[in-house]
């Protein structure tokens, strides 16, 4: 059978609901929910039926479930179309809205994978989240090889994401930078090539940028693997997002790129990594819908 990879659930609940200057009905549109009980949605008993797709069962909780679409799949495999129109309320791209794909010269932009997941978003009635503005890999090589000074890739990072985010405005959320904190070690931020240690401060920039481009209105995500428990990295990751929330850097949540299998809530572990933002999404796991 198909493997559909990449939940995207949701924006999910975190320790503390509703958490300053948030609009529940904003994070669940579909659910029509004004109100988010402290425990979070989770701990609400909800009805569903037997055969209900995944996006009947998800909008029941007031969440989206989507998943990572291959837009050379989606144009070749109507099967594949037709599933994650049944099963799933948010896409994403799996490559085709990287730096790599969109900007593969200096001067030039193409759009055609990001626009074929996007467009398949709008006819299947689903939200669209982009991923991803900022990561040190899936760079094109002019901007690997272009020995570009600090403040150049500054503005090229600042054009980029200018660029991509006006065309896709539709878009519920965006991770804007991928994968930038250490695995291990004292450091914050690992080599990321071409944007640290070149831009020290490229994370808080590119938010700064996104926010510029998008407005308040599209969700801004930071989105990384090896936070979810408590580990050198889960702290690490805490405090940046800390120290940003609280230097005024916009940031509203922390997106979990990893493979679960999982049908209990979030626990302390998670909810603490949580706590200084708005919400999550879990990404690039592995979704499945349950047997009977």
């Amino acid at each position: 059978g198909m493997h559909v990879l990449a939940a995207l659930a949701l924006v999910c609940a975190a320790a503390a609901w509703p958490a300053p200057g948030l609009d529940p009905a904003r994070l669940y549109p579909r659910a029509g929910i004004t109100h988010v009980p402290a425990g979070g949605l989770l701990s609400d008993h909800v009805s569903i039926a037997a055969n209900a797709t995944l996006r009947e069962a998800a909008q029941q909780w007031g969440r989206y479930i989507g998943s990572a679409a291959n837009s050379g799949t989606l144009q070749k495999d109507a099967t594949y179309a037709e599933v994650l129109t049944r099963e799933y309320d948010l896409y994403t791209a799996e490559n085709g809205c990287k730096f790599a794909q969109t900007q593969p010269q200096q001067t030039q932009y193409t759009f055609q994978e990001c626009d074929t997941v996007h467009n398949q978003s709008v006819k299947a009635s689903s939200a669209f989240r982009g991923h991803n503005f900022v990561w040190g890999a899936d760079n094109p090589q002019w901007l690997l090889g272009g020995h570009f000074t600090p403040a150049q890739l500054t503005s090229i990072m600042g054009a980029h994401i200018a660029t991509v985010g006006a065309r896709y405005r539709s878009a519920i959320a965006w991770d804007v930078v991928n994968e930038a904190v250490a695995d291990q070690g004292t450091e914050l931020f690992k080599n990321s090539t071409p944007w640290y240690p070149a831009v020290s401060d490229y994370v808080d920039q590119a938010f700064v940028f996104a926010r510029q481009t998008l407005g308040s209105g599209v969700q801004l995500f930071y989105n990384d693997y090896g936070g979810e428990g408590l580990s050198d990295k889960s702290t690490k990751i805490y405090n940046m997002v800390k120290s940003m929330r609280a230097r005024g850097i916009p940031i509203d949540g922390v997106g979990a790129a990893g493979l679960r299998r999982s049908r209990r809530p979030a626990d302390a572990r998670q909810r603490r990594l949580l706590s200084p933002v708005r919400g999550c999404a879990a990404e690039h796991g592995a979704s499945r819908r349950p047997r009977p």
